[in-house]
């Protein structure tokens, strides 16, 4: 194996490693977000309670400056990184496999 395709290979494969990385550094935020409240989201209407009424007036004030959960939207973020991981590797693994010695002519 010639000395450039080596440092390809080596190349292609921390390019995969720190795309996989990234994948999971840009997926944990969303598993588990959470914020401040401020008065533009009380003005705004955007701050509800567990039983998804909204909170008016002095409920909402009291919350303003302090950090709360917000709410689960029911998408599953790490399937996100699951498949990137996959499409990631699959495409590493079609790159780096050995390929087939062709007859030279000649």
């Amino acid at each position: 194996m010639t000395l450039l395709r080596r440092r390809f290979r080596g190349m292609a494969t921390l390019v995969a490693l720190v795309t996989a990385v990234a994948l999971i550094v840009t997926a944990a935020p969303a598993m588990a977000q959470t914020s401040t409240v401020t008065q533009a989201d009380c003005d705004a209407g955007r701050i509800k309670n567990k039983q998804g009424e909204t909170l008016r007036g002095e409920a909402c004030e009291r919350l303003i400056g302090q950090r709360v959960r917000l709410a689960q939207t029911g998408f599953e973020a790490w399937w996100l990184l699951v498949g990137g991981v996959a499409c990631i590797g699959g495409a590493v693994a079609l790159r780096v496999r050995r390929r087939p010695v062709s007859p030279q002519l000649g």
